[in-house]
């Protein structure tokens, strides 16, 4: 009876912690997460919010459970992947279609592991990814991605989807039409441009049907973050206004600014100075707006400089900065007294010539303590903390950028980017640690480090590597994990550069002095990518990310093979020999057929999954092509005066085979026509034909020509010396 009676209150007490952690909204949060992640095993894992007042968590086991204790859903979150990691070998991707997939029997923990938070604050995302990647996703590439930040402790997400509908309110509440505001507005992949006040009305006017879906994403979005325990980074007025403002605001002191990188008059930006009373006003009437729409977590992303200004020629005045930068905050203040303004750092490494420590501190000193926050943007570059006095004591969160454009490159020092973040923990005291990447279509390792690093994990880096190359479906092969140390350590090597490709990426020309020069590039040693591409092929090792990896690789290898044939092809023109540069182009043209159906056999390598997601945000064939043109745009030409041409390169199917090749192919046809006439090619001519055939390109919506499919593993294995 009395063992009845102890058993009874044992099961109430399991009961009521069952119930209790079922109404728990933190609880809830992060076993819906599991759920949308592994629906069949999440029975095997407990959850257990605890009353910890800093973030930790631990992982243990009970009653054949895996239970994951930590203070708050984000790091629960941060917890279970500690665990699939580590104790699963099991990589969740940033990737919607990329399945989770977890070993048939879970390991238990043998021994409670408590993690702690080194910094409170993990911020993610740059305003240029929402062009270069994230701009055509629905709803379920969103919800994985939500995922993989809460996952990763992600807690500062920038949010800047669907701002167009908060800006559309307060435009026309301010005298313009619809068709001015849709007009004022760029094409959507040229959005994050105009969002930081480089651009207006490039491939423009915007459609409505653009507009409103957006804004009930973005609801969808901030809802998911929120509940994951994040504080989304919304946005401010930076003092961006229309050209048509000049008129509606008379006597306002509306500033044209700088023109962006080679655009025209015509998609010049203008700034309504934060000294004039009509600034503050435009402030209320977005904030009160946004919220209205939006909510408010009160973190507002507000970047005025960013590659432009709005100053006469000459040396910039110390005192004038700190007035704008005095007064910007004001009326973030004024609408919002719980306001904090987080700043983008990058124009202070962009732009050093005007952004002198003199600048900067007076910058940043006439803005309250801890009411701003700037983004240490290129940590594997320059960390503008360690020269600023840590930004003059204003916090900071210190982010790696590791990629511009989407480029699909190997790039990220991975030996010197760990002593950096260490450097800063111990001399920098930063407030936060980041990710500024500005398009995905990489491997996501890397960033997955730079966040680990938020968190005091018993692994060293050497341990860590281990690790991943187990999760990248090595699961332990030997092959797999030296294959890792060699590319950790030999080949990522050197930080991100802008505007970098390979030859086959760049426009085919033979005279290095050219504007457009055919430069090689390459991040490591050529021979170091050849051994870690070739342990991986012949590791017998297969999955999703062991195939992303062999055909990101392999990619590569390819790339570092064809400098060979591009020499040849040199050195047949200068000696005006016909018959071996026909040799030479028939084998390159093999070479591109095999390169072609390596990328085909991933989808994660697709431009025809762009243009097939741009597509599908149409409701017309009018909208449908609409979409499709600015898509190729960006990844090819990107602007009308062709100084960012091939800023976004990025080795694609289709993308290679009908725009990279077709211009290496008028080349050899040009250059074969030259000798065959005994004259040199006509540069300039051959610039202007080029151009004509990229801009026709961008704006095409002719299907694509293909290849078939090779098998990746197999080629891959034919590939590997």
């Amino acid at each position: 009876m009395k063992a009845n009676h102890i058993l009874s209150l044992l099961s109430a007490a399991i009961i009521a912690v069952f119930v209790s952690s079922c109404s728990d909204p933190e609880v809830s949060a992060v076993r819906g997460l599991a759920r949308r992640l592994m629906p069949q095993e999440t029975s095997h894992f407990r959850f257990v919010r605890t009353a910890d007042t800093v973030q930790c968590f631990t992982v243990s086991s009970e009653l054949g459970k895996v239970v994951i204790s930590a203070p708050d859903a984000n790091t629960m979150a941060v917890g279970l992947n500690y665990y699939l990691k580590n104790f699963c070998d099991v990589t969740v991707s940033w990737y919607a279609a990329d399945e989770v997939r977890l070993p048939a029997s879970l390991p238990l923990p043998q021994e409670p592991l408590t993690v702690s938070a080194r910094v409170g604050e993990r911020f993610f995302l740059n305003y240029c990814t929402f062009g270069y990647s994230l701009v055509w996703w629905q709803w379920k590439d969103w919800e994985r991605l939500i995922d993989w930040m809460a996952l990763n402790g992600v807690n500062r997400p920038l949010a800047i989807t669907g701002q167009e509908a908060v800006w559309q309110k307060v435009w026309r509440s301010l005298g313009m039409t619809d068709e001015q505001i849709r007009a004022y507005f760029t094409a959507p992949p040229f959005l994050p441009w105009q969002r930081m006040m480089n651009i207006d009305r490039w491939m423009g006017p915007l459609p409505q049907g653009w507009i409103d879906s957006q804004a009930k994403l973005q609801k969808r979005i901030l809802a998911r973050e929120r509940e994951l325990g994040m504080k989304p980074v919304l946005t401010a007025f930076s003092g961006h206004v229309p050209a048509d403002m000049k008129e509606l605001l008379p006597g306002a002191d509306i500033r044209p600014v700088s023109l962006w990188d080679g655009f025209g008059e015509e998609c010049r930006t203008y700034m309504l100075h934060p000294d004039d009373p009509s600034f503050a006003k435009i402030q209320r009437l977005f904030l009160e707006e946004q919220t209205k729409m939006f909510g408010t977590d009160h973190i507002y992303g507000l970047d005025i400089f960013n590659e432009v200004d709005f100053f006469d020629h000459g040396p910039w005045d110390p005192e004038e900065l700190s007035r704008i930068s005095h007064h910007v905050y004001e009326t973030l203040a004024a609408s919002d007294p719980d306001a904090v303004w987080l700043q983008m750092g990058w124009m202070m490494y962009y732009d050093r010539a005007h952004w002198t420590p003199e600048i900067i501190k007076a910058y940043l000193s006439s803005v309250p303590q801890g009411r701003v926050i700037m983004l240490d943007y290129f940590l594997e570059k320059s960390m503008i903390w360690d020269y600023t006095e840590g930004f003059y004591g204003q916090p900071y969160y210190l982010c790696f950028l590791g990629n511009f454009g989407g480029n699909t490159l190997i790039e990220g020092d991975f030996d010197d980017i760990g002593p950096r973040i260490e450097k800063t923990f111990a001399e920098g005291a930063p407030a936060g640690i980041g990710c500024t990447l500005e398009g995905f279509g990489i491997s996501q390792y890397l960033y997955e480090y730079v966040l680990d690093k938020a968190w005091a994990s018993p692994l060293t880096d050497e341990q860590w590597i281990e690790k991943l190359a187990d999760r990248r479906d090595g699961h332990g092969n030997a092959d797999v994990r030296e294959a890792w140390r060699l590319l950790l350590h030999e080949a990522y090597v050197r930080p991100a550069v802008s505007s970098a490709g390979s030859r086959l990426c760049n426009r085919p020309l033979l005279d290095p002095n050219h504007s457009f020069p055919t430069w090689n590039y390459s991040a490591c040693d050529p021979e170091v990518l050849e051994r870690a591409f070739s342990l991986l092929a012949r590791s017998g090792c297969e999955g999703d990310a062991i195939k992303f990896d062999l055909v990101a690789l392999g990619t590569k290898v390819m790339e570092n093979r064809f400098d060979a044939f591009f020499d040849e092809l040199r050195s047949a023109y200068q000696r005006k020999d016909v018959v071996a540069m026909e040799d030479i182009l028939d084998e390159v043209e093999e070479f591109s057929e095999e390169l072609e159906a390596l990328l085909a056999s991933d989808a994660r390598f697709s431009f025809q999954e762009w243009i097939d997601a741009a597509r599908a945000m149409g409701k017309t064939p009018d909208e449908k092509d609409y979409y499709e043109r600015s898509g190729r745009v960006l990844l090819t030409s990107w602007g009308g005066a062709g100084q960012l041409t091939d800023y976004a390169a990025r080795q694609w199917s289709g993308l290679f085979l009908n725009y990279y090749k077709a211009r290496w192919d008028m080349f050899a046809e040009r250059a074969l026509e030259a000798i065959e006439n005994g004259q040199e090619i006509d540069q300039q001519a051959f610039d202007a034909d080029i151009r004509e055939f990229e801009l026709a390109f961008g704006n095409s919506t002719e299907p694509l020509k293909t290849v078939p499919a090779a098998d990746t593993y197999e080629l891959c294995r034919k590939l590997a010396r």
